[in-house]
């Protein structure tokens, strides 16, 4: 039983020591944007780009440029009068509101 403890836990400071290794070495700099979350992948945690208040009252068109100029990793999803949206949260989706001449009418934000 000690011995599988004694195991466990090496093997638990390995895995540690190696992510620790993994997100230095993502982040030469030193700047600290860059995170290792418990599954081991890296992911930037720099600020985020949005909402989109200058959105509100345009085009479909010209919010979709604005977004795509200003986060070009998210992923743009429309939705008019009367459809729904999952409700789990993804920041690389930006969930966009139109009415029924693809106008704006929410702030669209990352979710």
């Amino acid at each position: 039983m000690t011995r599988n403890l004694y195991l466990a836990f090496l093997f638990t400071m390995l895995v540690t020591s190696l992510l620790a290794f993994e997100a230095e070495s993502l982040d030469p700099t030193g700047e600290g944007t860059v995170s290792v979350a418990k599954s081991g992948v890296a992911f930037d945690t720099s600020p985020l780009s949005g909402p989109w208040p200058k959105c509100t009252g345009g085009t479909l068109q010209a919010c979709t440029d604005i977004i795509a100029a200003e986060a070009p990793d998210v992923t743009v999803l429309v939705l008019h009068p009367g459809e729904g949206a999952t409700r789990e949260y993804n920041i690389f989706r930006v969930i966009v509101h139109v009415d029924e001449n693809d106008i704006v009418t929410n702030v669209p934000n990352r979710g």
